[in-house]
């Protein structure tokens, strides 16, 4: 469970709590526990999506004319309830996106990406950690052409947002890795020393 990092502790903790309880009454009752698991799941989910309906309903509605939907991961679900949700009400706000001005990168775990090699020599060197390069991202923010957004660092350790010692922890790492990355891009991005000097 440590590692399901793109979920808080707490919502796995539930999910668990509450399929081990649906396990135990089938058990107890004679009933057949695999289907029991995945019954109680699809309820859940569909739980899960009413709610997210019910926030499409309202987002659509304010959604401006010709405006842009910048996502964060994982917003499949949210997005796609609002396509849904104007394809129901008849709604065409004219929303566009532009492929050609879109910037995405990422770089996560072993596998092979983009930017896999600068990250490599970067952790080879000394001038990175290797949890850096376990989650990373960078993307365009809409209407920004002088900014990017960053979608790191991840942490795999003091996670509980309950506890003040992990908060305290949490933000002076955060810190120290944000400047590790900001002397990581200038190094080995060359356009980024001449941006930052300009912007920071």
């Amino acid at each position: 469970m440590h590692n399901c990092c793109y979920y808080p502790s707490f919502t796995i903790e539930q999910i668990c709590k509450t399929m081990l309880s649906a396990a135990v009454a089938a058990w107890d009752s004679g009933s057949n526990v695999s289907e029991a698991i995945r019954s109680r799941a699809i309820e859940a989910n569909n739980a899960r999506y009413r709610k997210i309906e019910t926030m499409a309903h309202d987002l659509v509605e304010r959604i401006p004319d010709g405006g842009t939907i910048m996502t964060q991961c994982f917003a499949e679900t949210i997005v796609g309830m609002m396509l849904k949700e104007a394809k129901r009400t008849g709604i065409d706000r004219g929303v566009s996106f532009d492929g050609k001005d879109h910037v995405y990168a990422a770089v996560t775990g072993t596998g092979e990406w983009t930017f896999s090699d600068a990250f490599d020599k970067a952790v080879a060197a000394g001038d990175l950690d290797i949890e850096d390069k376990l989650y990373w991202q960078v993307f365009i923010v809409p209407g920004r052409k002088d900014a990017l957004a960053f979608n790191n660092p991840e942490f795999f350790e003091y996670v509980d947002g309950t506890d003040v010692e992990h908060l305290t922890r949490a933000q002076l790492d955060g810190k120290r890795r944000i400047f590790r990355q900001l002397a990581f891009y200038k190094k080995y991005f060359k356009r980024y020393s001449q941006f930052a000097k300009h912007y920071s």
